[in-house]
């Protein structure tokens, strides 16, 4: 093997014009090859790690919700008492029901999961916000204090997240147990005249007063709302917001103080969703304090391999406490709970295994033009190396680590420039996204050192048993007639 790296290292020092072109097509086309091929994983696993970080700031792990219509003692007696159920089936019933959970029985041994981070229950309420010119449906959901803050921290423009202690009291609430569709169009003169009707009551009975101030005690109404919804109803940090619900047969007012506003370019939840305490969005309900809409599951880390065996563990843990009389529930991992964003991740990995495979044979097969240019251009050492004895397989090795410097040059010339790429990129943000499209404004950035060594290793050795193929040759090569070539 050193005789071979020794004859290798003396072959070409005398360049030829054609050998060196060869030799600048050939480290080009592998230079270029890997810079295509480390850029797409590095934007791949970028879109991967940044929408699953979002998704996560709003779904978790794992989901935990009512279900309607499904019928468990079926599952009982069709599951051994040691398994647990691993799919539900969903029965709709027609009806629109205000579901929720109460009691989840096994939150404890959910909580004492090795996998498992923490259990965060979140009540929601439909409603819709409304200013003098814009109207948008909304979901209102209540957070506890051990809600995870941290993504949306990252993502504020301005303000905070909303306050859960509920020690500060709110101003003004306005409630009322029926309303024309007409009076939605002025909610400001109905509630000035309301408040009208509610200073002459206050003056007839001085503990009717007391009452209703005590009635009036709420926690604080504080509102987080996305950059969306903050251009769309032109509100600011500080400003007051009205909501409206649907109650029994009724709407219920409420007036909020945005407290932050966030920018995370997830189109499919900013538009909606709002964030404040889940105290006040039970109260909204009629709700216990204890009840949910459902619970999110948050683990210690995020391994997609092992998704489908954890939220098993899961089932496993409410199918052990369930009593026939308990609440159906079904149970979610993120991946199910956003199929369709998942499948679009999924169609990325593909898309890059797709470029991996193509730039490695277009630089492979530069690479063999270049090694039949060498090749031809020492076909006498050839016939010489065979005359004082040389085997086949050593004149291959001479070759092939003649061609390894230039795959190894190109390589490591591709990682520069790519490297250089994803680092002018993931600080400067040149190159930017339409949000509405890619839930991103700029182009996610995601490599690391062990993606750059393992795409580094792959070209090499696939390139590498691609050169074999002219290699072959050299087994034809005659001495009686290449030396004869001089």
């Amino acid at each position: 093997m050193r005789l071979s790296w020794f004859i290798a290292n003396r072959i070409g020092k005398k360049k030829t014009k054609l050998s060196g072109i060869g030799n600048i097509i050939a480290i080009t086309s592998v230079t270029i090859s890997v810079v295509i091929i480390l850029l797409s994983m590095a934007i791949s696993n970028g879109f991967r790690k940044e929408i699953k970080e979002k998704a996560l700031a709003f779904s978790g792990d794992a989901t935990i919700s009512p279900l309607e219509g499904f019928n468990y003692r079926d599952a009982i007696e069709e599951t051994n008492s040691d398994e647990a159920p691993e799919a539900f089936e969903v029965k709709n019933t027609g009806e629109i029901n205000d579901l929720r959970i109460e009691n989840l029985k096994a939150l404890s041994q959910i909580e004492t999961l090795p996998f498992v981070k923490n259990v965060v229950g979140i009540s929601l309420k439909p409603g819709m916000m409304k200013t003098d010119d814009q109207i948008q449906g909304i979901v209102l959901e209540g957070v506890p204090d051990n809600f995870d803050w941290s993504v949306f921290e990252g993502a504020m423009i301005e303000g905070c997240t909303p306050n859960a202690s509920g020690k500060e009291k709110t101003e003004e609430i306005i409630e009322f147990s029926a309303i024309q569709k007409s009076d939605l169009q002025q909610p400001q003169e109905h509630t000035q005249n309301q408040e009208l009707q509610e200073h002459k009551q206050n003056q007839e009975s001085q503990e009717h007063t007391q009452n209703q101030e005590l009635q009036n005690q709420q926690p604080q109404q504080q509102l987080l709302i996305s950059e969306r919804i903050a251009k769309m109803m032109e509100l600011k940090t500080g400003e007051d917001a009205l909501l409206y619900f649907i109650v029994n047969e009724g709407i219920k007012v409420r007036k909020f103080t945005v407290c932050g506003i966030y920018s995370l370019q997830f189109e499919e939840f900013d538009k909606t969703y709002l964030f404040t305490t889940k105290e006040i969005v039970n109260e909204l309900n009629g709700w216990s304090k204890n009840a949910s809409s459902l619970f999110i599951v948050n683990y210690t880390d995020h391994s997609d391999s092992q998704m489908e065996e954890r939220r098993n563990a899961i089932v496993r843990e409410i199918y052990q406490k369930f009593q026939k009389d308990d609440q159906p529930l079904n149970i979610q991992g993120l991946q199910e709970s956003l199929g369709g964003l998942f499948d679009w991740l999924r169609l990325l990995d593909s898309n890059v295994l797709i470029i991996l495979i193509l730039m490695i044979l277009v630089a492979g097969f530069n690479m063999v033009s270049s090694l039949l240019i060498i090749l031809f251009e020492n076909i006498s050492k050839i016939g010489v190396l065979k005359t004082l004895g040389m085997k086949n397989s050593g004149i291959k090795q001479i070759f092939l680590a003649k061609s390894s410097r230039i795959v190894i040059y190109g390589i490591l010339l591709g990682n520069v420039i790519a490297v250089t790429i994803c680092l002018i990129q993931k600080y400067l943000k040149v190159f930017s996204l339409n949000p509405d499209s890619y839930f991103l404004d700029a182009v996610p950035i995601n490599l690391s050192i062990w993606n750059v060594i393992g795409i580094d290793c792959i070209c090499f050795v696939a390139i590498m048993i691609i050169l074999l193929i002219p290699c072959h040759l050299i087994s034809k090569i005659s001495p009686s007639k290449t030396i004869k070539v001089v």
